[in-house]
């Protein structure tokens, strides 16, 4: 093909792959432009951390902290104020 022609069949962004080479990055583009669903199953005993790791892998608090009635409270870590050297 002549390259005027060529240039109308490539992508700019990944110059010389043209059809099925190209297509996985099509894809992935595609699909971070859309957004997409998926499903995410965490499975694990309580207080193990696993709203905090759902909460930390998305950057925002998808699961804020609940309080559940008649459950005893768990310690928390003690907080200390003052400045590392």
């Amino acid at each position: 093909l002549n390259k005027e022609l060529q240039g109308q069949f490539t992508n700019p962004e990944t110059p010389g792959y043209v059809g099925f080479a190209n297509l996985p990055n099509q894809v992935h583009r595609k699909s971070v432009k859309k957004g997409f669903e998926f499903t995410l199953m965490v499975v694990g005993e309580s207080g193990l951390g696993k709203s905090t790791l759902i909460n930390s892998l998305f950057l925002t608090d998808l699961y804020p902290e609940r309080v559940i009635p008649g459950a005893p409270e768990t310690p928390g870590r003690p907080v200390h104020e003052g400045h590392s050297q």
